[in-house]
């Protein structure tokens, strides 16, 4: 038996409604949470909506946390709230481990609320192949308006004038794109409506035995003394980016 589309089907005009060609875009339509970069091919997402049993929790100071809640939420009804110490400079991370299948173009993406007290929003994508270990990280600096990537020389800058919106019910969307197969090169950052090609920087790099996977980490930091929190939901990773 043939298979395929006939003549009548999604090229044809209609009257009331439209085809649509695009499963990206029914996805969407349909509730998924890769709706802001919707390159690459999906390799894993959370939204929070199963809890935070998914990441794992690290920082400085007395009071940092990372937890479940629907005070705040992207999409559906969760999130999580990244609490960091009470001490200046205290820091909060969140950090997810996952297998990957190939080693090529992969990127990460995360959405968060902003605090006018943070030092510092800082998302990275590490993958380690049993040799070295290579990473794709971002700073968002709010104290200076400045995205920074970085590579073994340090942290460089590549936008200024950043300043978003600051409130607890607005996410910002952060995406940075590296090339982990021959290249080991940064292709291009995202945030919000601002795009830049960093492919000039290398990913940092530097010798680890530990056994193959990815890492995606988000950690915020304080800069006055007192416990500050954020919201963090819909951590995208894709493989096979263009």
């Amino acid at each position: 038996m043939a298979h395929g589309l006939p003549d009548y089907g999604i090229y044809t005009q209609k009257t009331t409604t439209f085809a649509l060609e695009d499963m990206a875009e029914l996805a969407v339509r349909l509730g998924s949470v890769v709706s802001f970069d919707r390159r690459g091919d999906l390799i894993w997402f959370d939204d929070f909506r199963s809890g935070v049993m998914k990441w794992f929790y690290s920082g400085t100071g007395g009071r940092g946390s990372a937890v479940w809640t629907s005070n705040r939420a992207r999409n559906g009804g969760f999130s999580c709230l990244v609490t960091t110490g009470n001490v200046a400079e205290d820091y909060a991370q969140i950090a997810h481990r996952s297998p990957y299948q190939v080693l090529g173009k992969l990127g990460v993406e995360a959405s968060f609320t902003l605090d006018d007290n943070m030092a510092e929003y800082f998302l990275e994508l590490v993958l380690y192949d049993g040799v070295d270990y290579y990473t794709a990280k971002v700073i968002l600096d709010p104290t200076t308006d400045e995205l920074k990537v970085g590579d073994n020389a340090g942290f460089h800058v590549v936008g200024e004038g950043v300043a978003p919106f600051i409130s607890d019910y607005l996410f910002n969307t952060m995406k940075i794109v590296g090339d982990f197969g021959d290249d080991k090169k940064y292709l291009r950052l995202i945030f919000n409506e601002l795009s830049y090609d960093i492919s000039a920087y290398s990913l940092a790099f530097a010798p680890d035995p530990t056994g193959d996977h990815l890492a995606a980490n988000f950690k915020v930091q304080t800069n006055v003394n007192d416990a500050k929190h954020i919201y963090v939901t819909d951590v995208i990773i894709t493989q096979n980016e263009p």
